[in-house]
């Protein structure tokens, strides 16, 4: 990530001629195209803000409001760009054959409006594909303005998430707290699991988990002061408790793709997972008890049957929280006194890599001395994800261990039969509500 700029092995964009060539030379910030670039970061990054709190803006009349905002701020965001001859919007082949593509996609999807089978859907699917090439075209001209425009979007974003997670906390935490007609934190009166302001767990966890490659990044940063970075390293219990409590297994492998690409492109491998571990231990009396006491994880329980359990809940990532922020300051202040050293980093890691290895050597023979065998129980694993029955319990913490795809795997095959017998246009975008009626074979539906 290009959060953080110096590290110990140098620039993040030193020797990248990549990053150089994305950046705008460092006079344009000192000038109009510096505000622009801020301006129209902050006003994208309000608009983040908007459609998180519109529950994702993805029903109307919260997206028709959405899309109206886009396209008057590509509207004057083009108008200020034709007046000033210092607005350039420069960007690497990449990303205009990137942004082309996905414009190539927007115009499929409203040609295809001639033969959908579903065409509301198909014109709320072709809006809203504008509408990302709309985000796409702004956040290329804001990057060529403003040349620290990636760190301002991450930190932004970072906070917006971060808002967003105490709010989604606060059903768990205090459900009983309300502001007037602004604030009503009751959002688990239905279901236990976390999902608002999003509506939606898996949407919920997706956008948390977005944010902790660039918390990891502030963490490790050491040319950030140690108190911005311990600060950095104390939220993260508030962002991994939030994705555990969607009881999203999709976000927590999101989660595991996003720590891996972390570590593979952002170096400070060693000290990113420490840090990670840090923060894990940090959640887990959190999380344990969030998946364990009734009324936290009940369906239509009371709310002063919650508030009781709530208020420990509070206490006990409060406390995590607080203890992280000491052993942090420690760590940090070890680390500045002990020099990095390559060999110890190899060593370490290649021991890292055997206890992964020894783990899952020990699965595949826990799998192998069960009764069932290993292929027994790979065999039976796989005809459970497949099956059209329903989940155990949806709303239930047991979902994350288990096997079942949520029909998920049913509504695949459904979608491949549907392109097999339109290979070439298909039936129109966002038809598969309708399309899948005529391939079911029981009576589950799916928007």
């Amino acid at each position: 990530m290009a959060v953080s700029a110096p590290t110990r092995t140098g620039s993040a964009t030193a020797g990248d001629p990549a990053a150089l060539a994305w950046a705008p030379a460092a006079s344009a910030d000192r000038g109009d195209a510096g505000r622009a670039g801020r301006l129209l970061t902050g006003a994208l990054l309000a608009v983040l803000l908007y459609s998180v709190f519109a529950h994702g803006a993805a029903s109307q009349p919260q997206e028709a409001r959405l899309q109206v905002a886009l396209c008057l701020l590509a509207a004057v965001t083009l108008a200020v760009a034709l007046w000033s001859s210092r607005l350039r919007v420069v960007a690497p082949p990449a990303a205009w054959t990137a942004l082309g593509l996905l414009a190539a996609f927007a115009a499929w999807s409203g040609l295809s409006l001639a033969w959908s089978v579903d065409p509301p859907n198909t014109w709320t699917e072709l809006n809203r594909a504008i509408a990302y090439v709309l985000v796409v075209a702004l956040a290329v001209a804001a990057g060529s303005w403003d040349r620290r425009a990636i760190r301002h979007v991450a930190l932004g974003y970072a906070a917006i998430a971060g808002v967003v997670a105490v709010y989604a906390l606060g059903g768990k935490a205090f459900p009983g707290l309300h502001v007037g007609g602004l604030v009503d934190l009751d959002h688990t009166n239905v279901f236990a699991r976390l999902r608002e302001p999003l509506q939606y767990w898996n949407a919920l966890a997706l956008f948390v988990v977005l944010a902790i490659p660039i918390v990891l990044r502030l963490v490790v940063d050491d040319s950030r002061p140690a108190r911005a970075r311990t600060a950095a390293l104390v939220a993260l219990p508030v962002f991994l408790t939030t994705i555990g409590l969607t009881y999203s297994r999709g976000g927590l492998l999101a989660l595991i793709v996003a720590v891996a690409v972390t570590l593979a492109l952002a170096g400070a491998r060693l000290r990113t997972l420490l840090y990670l571990a840090l923060g894990i231990a940090a959640s887990a009396p959190a999380l344990a008890y969030g998946y364990t006491a009734d009324d936290l994880t009940g369906v239509q329980v009371s709310l002063s049957a919650r508030e009781g359990d709530g208020v420990a809940f509070a206490l006990l990532l409060a406390g995590g929280m607080l203890a992280l922020a000491l052993v942090g300051r420690a760590v940090l202040a070890l680390e500045a006194r002990t020099p990095p050293r390559p060999a110890r980093s190899r060593a370490i890691g290649r021991a890292l890599a055997g206890v992964l290895c020894v783990a899952a050597l020990g699965g595949v023979v826990a799998m192998a001395a069960s009764d069932r065998g290993l292929s027994g129980t790979i065999s039976h694993a796989w005809d459970d994800f497949r099956s059209p029955s329903a989940e155990p319990s949806q709303y239930d913490p047991s979902r994350l261990v288990s096997k079942n795809a949520g029909n998920r795997w049913v509504w695949w095959s459904e979608a491949a039969g549907a392109w097999s017998d339109h290979p070439l246009e298909g039936s129109g975008a966002g038809s598969f509500p309708v399309r899948h009626r005529e391939y079911r074979t029981n009576q589950l539906d799916v928007l």
